[in-house]
């Protein structure tokens, strides 16, 4: 029997009868305020300062982090224009820039209430470096199985980790505004892979490995800032939940949502269960492990 569908792999059945396109919904847009926070919040206000200003400025970090993948969804964008993607997929990767560039202004805004005073906003993003394939069908490709697939599926399971953690409401509606965002990202992905060419498809599962390993060793390292035993209580997990959020969802959402597209992945999932036992425990990761 077939594993039942995660939500960011589902797919839109194309017979399915509909009044309007199926990218319709994408294309919409939503805005009240970018973030109502509480008035006030009693777990913050009971903070050591220490620890105010060390969760504070990690919020501030994630600003900046946030549009750093604003800035990836952009090149995407801009790739998936030049090779003819299809709108139900343009439609999410372009909305995406704007959703990241507003999780920004909710990482600062939450940062501002954890340090009491203003925040400014994040500077300049240094672009990656463009990888060094020179087919754009294929550079797309890559590009959309490393952001979209799994990428936007780690960050959801760590997002939906770190939401079941926190206690301040503040960070709660933080996490709550980014990851409301993170399954349609993760959804354009899948669309885009359901309808590729056998060819493109081929040269994904041949370079399946080499797409992953980077993706999940930027969640595996230590930031400059987060606590390595983390902020649970303030939407901060320690390095050892991060590292088991990039793990599961590795294991759980993309590995078998890549199968059921018919790649092979005993490779990919070899190695992620060595990977995986390299973990340890809890206390290992903040020893230093």
């Amino acid at each position: 029997m077939d594993r039942p569908s995660h939500p960011l792999i589902s797919v839109p059945v194309a017979d399915e009868p509909v009044g309007e396109p199926p990218y319709e919904v994408a294309m919409t847009r939503r805005r009240r305020r970018v973030l109502p926070l509480p008035p006030r919040d009693p777990v913050i206000e009971a903070m050591p300062a220490a620890l105010r200003l060390e969760v504070g400025r990690t919020w501030q970090r994630r600003a900046h982090e946030e549009l750093k993948v604003a800035s990836g969804f952009t090149v995407l964008c801009r790739e998936l224009l030049e090779t003819g993607a299809p709108p139900e997929v343009l439609s999410i990767v372009s909305r995406a820039v704007h959703d990241e560039v507003r999780h920004g202004e909710v990482c600062r805004a939450v940062a501002e209430r954890y340090l009491g005073a203003a925040v400014s906003w994040p500077g300049e993003i240094s672009p990656e470096p463009p990888p060094p394939q020179t087919d754009p069908r294929l550079r797309a490709a890559y590009h959309v199985v490393a952001v979209c697939c799994v990428n936007e599926a780690i960050a959801w399971t760590f997002l939906e980790a770190s939401l079941s953690e926190t206690r301040s409401h503040t960070a709660r509606v933080g996490l709550g505004d980014l990851l409301a965002d993170e399954v349609l990202h993760a959804r354009a992905g899948w669309i885009y892979l359901a309808c590729l060419a056998a060819p493109l498809r081929a040269a994904i599962e041949a370079n399946l490995l080499t797409l992953v390993k980077p993706v999940l060793g930027g969640w595996w390292e230590e930031g400059p800032i987060e606590r390595i035993e983390g902020a649970p209580e303030h939407g901060i997990p320690s390095l050892h939940a991060t590292r088991r959020s990039a793990v599961t969802a590795l294991r759980d959402i993309v590995i078998p949502g890549l199968e059921r597209l018919g790649l092979r992945v005993e490779p990919t999932r070899i190695w992620l269960t060595e990977r995986e036992a390299t973990l340890g425990a809890p206390s290992s990761v903040q020893a230093g492990g």
